[in-house]
């Protein structure tokens, strides 16, 4: 269950919280929350107004509308980038995803409840 959304900005932004879900060889949105702001730099937490139920095998994705503002480090991650806005109930292969071989790990993360 994800109660929320944390991480290290360098800047005022405005981002969602995206759940996808894999389906017949396609990752598809299942949630998404409403536009997040992050209202100065440093580190920020925001609370999701109702909890959202995760399954496994179940990805938190993160859409931007500008570049992004959140730390990084190069070498350690395996996070994927996607160039639009994936809407909910919209798909999206995992071959099409770019940046496996960035190896970005970025300082932002879900938290909630283990049931």
């Amino acid at each position: 269950t994800l109660t929320g959304v944390g991480g290290h900005f360098t800047k005022p932004t405005q981002f969602t919280v995206k759940v996808l879900r894999p389906i017949d060889r396609k990752l598809v949105v299942i949630w998404e929350s409403q536009q997040l702001s992050a209202t100065q730099p440093g580190i920020s937490k925001i609370r999701f107004p109702v909890s959202i139920g995760v399954e496994r095998d179940d990805i938190v994705a993160y859409h931007f509308p500008e570049i992004t503002s959140v730390s990084f480090d190069v070498g350690t991650g395996d996070t994927r980038q996607y160039g639009g806005n994936l809407r909910l109930g919209s798909h999206v292969s995992t071959s099409s995803l770019a940046g496996a071989k960035k190896r970005r790990s970025y300082s932002i993360g879900v938290f909630g409840l283990l049931n």
